[in-house]
């Protein structure tokens, strides 16, 4: 199986999906506000020099008491629940699943306003290597 691609704006290189998590309590804030969780997908680099932002991580807050879903939540939460009915592997992209994924998460980003910097991982060694985007 594949891992899907993805070539987020403003950026030159192309990213593949290594895995997708959720931090309880978010570890960023917008205008001094935290949230309930955010959610990271994180990609790696693909070819190229990997001494230097080697990883890009698509960030999306989740406030559990929103009147509306977060689109990138839902999409990510329902892929999980499905490979958990059908047992299949986490990190396997079947082509049935790739392009409404794409719609609903990457596509999103097109056209909209985002934040996007220059970083580390947020888990140790904590490498400067992160291009994030929210």
């Amino acid at each position: 199986c594949t891992n899907p691609q993805v070539n987020i704006p403003n950026l030159a290189s192309t990213y593949t999906h290594l895995q997708t998590h959720i931090h309880l309590s978010s570890e960023h804030s917008i205008d001094g506000g935290y949230y309930g969780a955010e959610m990271h997908m994180v990609h790696a680099r693909v070819g190229g020099d990997t001494s230097s932002m080697a990883y890009a991580v698509i960030g999306t807050m989740i406030e559990p008491t929103a009147v509306a879903n977060n689109p990138m939540f839902e999409a990510w939460l329902q892929r999980w629940i499905a490979s958990l009915k059908t047992g299949a592997c986490e990190s396997c992209w079947g082509d049935a699943t790739l392009e409404p994924y794409m719609q609903n998460v990457y596509q999103g980003f097109i056209g909209k306003d985002f934040w996007h910097y220059k970083g580390g991982l947020t888990t140790p060694p904590c490498t400067e290597a992160v291009e994030w985007n929210f």
